[in-house]
């Protein structure tokens, strides 16, 4: 089938990540030889792209604020070509089950981990064979809503394909150009900070597979060369929730990184798990920048309303040892939280100040 994805790319528009999630899925079903495009979401290029690629399936996946964007343009697409199937996914989809009840122009949405469950559904949909019972998938069919559970998480990540960066480089020159390029070397992430996604994507996957799953060191530095031949690469950006996670995979990471690749990168760690052996194994594989999360400089919105179960010598530490090792701060905040005050706000302010962090 030909499936084409509608979104906003990366240094074309408004976004300035590489969009993986779909970069992933278009992998998996150009391995089961499904023919995939994307297209931004303007109706006249969208016209100009049916013409030339003419879908049978168009897909979204959309986060929560980008949602009315999206339904509103597929309401508008579905008017034109009332016999082209929309699917939606992503993080809105997975923690909005009735989004599907709402708007009636989804013909089916996504919830959770689609990598393999997406290819399962177009091959039941081209054949017509009970797509509507597809795991991950809530359907609507003949007037009802068929809804299914979500499947284990895929175990071992080294058997996906690398995403796809042809369906954004090859069209989208400005995307290629790009000298920053982003990876991810694992999925999940076992914190409960309540601002994030992460703990009710654990709850929705409880019982359903090991959370926190890692590529292998050799499969992370095969992407890398393989994406650094083929496109302008001067700094990677490895966007996982806690890079450094895994001290023993981050030690055969440094090793490695540090002798076949020789690229920059900057990345994301959490300071409950930082330590001067993990910051030193950074450093000497070429990290430049760390992103993490301070959130609130007072430890009563930091732990009880944002729970991260962080105290204030732990964060104060762990940038300490990062930036004795030569590696820079992106200090990650949050103001305005709920149930906190100007002065709390302040404090944030202040602890990133005192600790001389390098970009908030």
């Amino acid at each position: 089938m030909k499936i084409l994805f509608t979104s906003h790319v990366p240094n074309q528009h408004i976004k300035d990540r590489d969009p993986l999630g779909i970069m992933c899925l278009s992998a998996s079903l150009k391995k089961a030889n499904h023919e995939v495009r994307i297209c931004v979401p303007e109706i006249r290029e969208m016209e100009q792209m049916l013409e030339e690629f003419p879908a049978d399936v168009i897909a979204y996946s959309i986060a929560t604020g980008d949602h009315a964007f999206y339904t509103e343009f597929n309401r508008l697409v579905k008017k034109r070509h009332n016999t082209i199937y929309s699917v939606f996914g992503g993080p809105h989809c997975t923690f909005n089950p009735d989004f599907i009840i709402e708007n009636l122009d989804v013909d089916a949405m996504a919830s959770g981990e689609a990598d393999l469950s997406f290819v399962d559904f177009i091959d039941s949909l081209e054949s017509d064979n009970n797509y509507h019972l597809t795991p991950n998938f809530h359907v609507r069919r003949n007037g009802e809503i068929y809804r299914n559970e979500v499947v284990d998480l895929i175990p071992d990540l080294d058997d996906l394909p690398f995403p796809d960066r042809n369906i954004i480089y090859d069209y989208f020159p400005k995307a290629a150009a790009n000298k920053v390029k982003n990876f991810m070397s694992m999925r999940g992430c076992p914190y409960p900070c309540t601002y994030c996604h992460n703990h009710k994507l654990n709850e929705l996957y409880k019982g359903k597979g090991k959370i926190l799953r890692r590529r292998s060191v050799d499969n992370v530095i095969k992407e890398v060369l393989d994406v650094a031949k083929r496109y302008p690469l001067e700094l990677v950006y490895f966007r996982d929730d806690s890079f450094n996670l895994m001290s023993d995979w981050i030690e055969e990471f440094s090793e490695k990184y540090s002798k076949l690749v020789k690229i920059p990168f900057a990345c994301t760690s959490h300071l409950n798990a930082m330590t001067e052996k993990t910051a030193k194994a950074l450093k000497k594989a070429g990290c430049l920048t760390v992103e993490i999360g301070v959130e609130a400089g007072n430890e009563r919105v930091r732990n009880e309303i944002l729970k991260r179960h962080m105290k204030d010598e732990v964060l104060t530490e762990g940038i300490k040892i990062l930036k004795s090792n030569g590696i820079k701060i992106l200090a990650e905040v949050i103001l305005g939280n709920p149930g906190s005050t100007l002065e709390d706000d302040l404090e944030t302010f202040t602890l990133s100040k005192n600790c001389k962090v390098d970009f908030v």
